[in-house]
């Protein structure tokens, strides 16, 4: 654990240097000692220019974890914006127009409404499944950032299904997609504290699961 500490806290250029210095060494005594010394330092030099190769590689997926996980994060957020701001324009237009639930518009808007909303869960699905081939390189915040959004992007799916019934397109994906992104922050070390906000962080996600899994749900609208 140590040594563990100690390679990832050095940048990879001293691992170059050390490696470098040890290697010119080992030819140094080549034609001073013995072979055997000198191989020995080659070996060792090799060694550290490979720490260094292997440290950079390290920096690299780090970096590319991190701009998966915003990426990551961007969808899910622009998504469920998308979601809002689709519902509360029905919402506006159920208000302000007369007759407008009898309405072709209506069924238009509504169409487009549940497309987008089933297309939505399908693309944070898949980018979050991405994102877990770089699990390993997220730390507690990054978990618990995107447990966060997730949250956030459950409780408006429950207001669509709420009010618009959108599980009746797609189903089967519908459902699978939601399941396997709750599968996925419910193995997170975070999701599962034991504080207070996390208990019901984890219980309000839970329940929304819970019912947009329910396919027996009725819509207050009906459309």
């Amino acid at each position: 654990m140590m040594y563990k500490n100690w390679f990832s806290n050095r940048p990879e250029w001293i691992f170059y240097i050390f490696g470098i210095c040890i290697f010119g060494f080992g030819f140094y005594y080549a034609f001073r000692i013995s072979l055997g010394w000198a191989s020995i330092l080659v070996s060792v030099g090799l060694a550290f220019i490979a720490g260094g190769i292997s440290k950079k590689s390290q920096m690299m997926t780090e970096a590319i974890a991190q701009s998966t996980l915003y990426e990551t994060i961007g969808v899910l957020e622009d998504r469920r914006l998308g979601i809002k701001e689709r519902f509360e324009k029905i919402q506006k237009k159920i208000q302000i127009i007369p007759n407008y639930r009898n309405l072709r518009q209506l069924q238009i808007d509504s169409l487009d409404y549940h497309l987008y909303y089933s297309y939505s869960i399908w693309k944070c699905w898949t980018y979050l499944d991405r994102a877990m081939v770089f699990k390993k390189n997220f730390t507690d915040v990054d978990e618990d950032r995107l447990i966060h959004y997730i949250d956030c992007f459950f409780q408006d799916l429950c207001i669509g299904k709420q009010s618009f019934g959108v599980s009746l397109i797609g189903v089967g994906d519908y459902i699978g997609n939601l399941r396997n992104m709750y599968d996925i922050i419910s193995h997170f070390n975070v999701y599962n504290r034991d504080t207070v906000g996390d208990q019901l962080r984890r219980t309000r996600i839970h329940t929304n699961f819970q019912y947009l899994n329910n396919l027996a749900a009725q819509p207050i609208y009906g459309f």
